[in-house]
């Protein structure tokens, strides 16, 4: 006898031909190294693009950085409109699609109303953690506190930190499924988590790869960056950028599309 298949959501107006399912797939642990290989063979497949690509990002992260509290605020609205992008930049090259770097921006040509009350939660929440980041940071100066306790600092950080992790999980994929599927934000907000949540051990193997890569290319970084200077450290990020938007599309793509 067929197991049944998970429900199909049926979504408005949606940019992509994938059949999107209701409940996440639960997938092996190993499986964190499927999606950092099959995004490497994406990366390659237009090495040049997504260099720009990554590029492109670097580019505006360091631009806006110069500007107090407004270019953080761009600075969040463009991060999730390129991280978006980027998805469908992937989801042309791996359907035969044409695509340009131009696409990296196609959030604000295609996406409806949702995309938009996406961005504009992501807005509000920058500013409520920078708020609350610039009193937190007032309050330990202003207090007389031994910074060198292990207690004071897990006490300090532990909660912030575990809510940034909550809050990364339901952020990671629900930009996809806004732009693909347009779906409204809270639902996006609700698969993405559970997503994670089905799916702790191939993320936690895909943070070690990832992690495992960094400290490589670290190493080589340093080494070459007496040669070349601030340049390699530059052309790292234009590669590890796109990978991890293209290993979070590749994820999209197990966890909740009809293969």
């Amino acid at each position: 006898m067929n197991k049944a298949k998970p429900p199909r959501l049926l979504a408005f107006n949606p940019l992509v031909d994938f059949r999107l399912l209701a409940e996440p797939r639960r997938l092996s642990v190993w499986t964190g190294l499927k999606w950092f290989s099959r995004a490497w063979v994406i990366f390659t497949g237009n090495i040049g693009l997504w260099v720009g690509v990554g590029l492109l990002v670097l580019l505006f992260r360091m631009g806006l950085g110069y500007i107090p509290l407004i270019g953080g605020v761009v600075a969040t609205i463009l991060d999730f409109v390129c991280y978006a992008g980027a998805s469908y930049i992937a989801y042309c090259q791996t359907t035969e699609k044409n695509t340009s770097i131009f696409d990296l921006f196609i959030a604000f040509r295609h996406s409806g109303y949702n995309f938009k009350i996406f961005l504009a939660l992501c807005v509000v929440l920058f500013l409520i953690s920078s708020a609350l980041a610039f009193f937190l940071t007032i309050i330990m100066f202003a207090s007389n506190i031994n910074f060198d306790s292990l207690v004071f600092i897990g006490i300090a950080f532990g909660p912030p930190v575990l809510v940034f992790v909550l809050i990364a999980m339901a952020f990671w994929l629900a930009p996809i499924l806004i732009l693909f599927h347009d779906l409204k934000p809270l639902p996006a907000l609700k698969m993405s988590f559970k997503a994670c949540i089905a799916n702790l051990l191939p993320l936690t193997v895909l943070g070690l790869v990832f992690g495992l890569t960094i400290w490589v290319l670290a190493i080589i970084t340093t080494i070459a960056s007496f040669m070349f200077g601030g340049l390699v450290v530059f052309g790292l990020g234009a590669i590890l950028i796109p990978m991890m938007m293209i290993c979070s599309y590749v994820a999209y793509r197990d966890i909740y599309t009809e293969n």
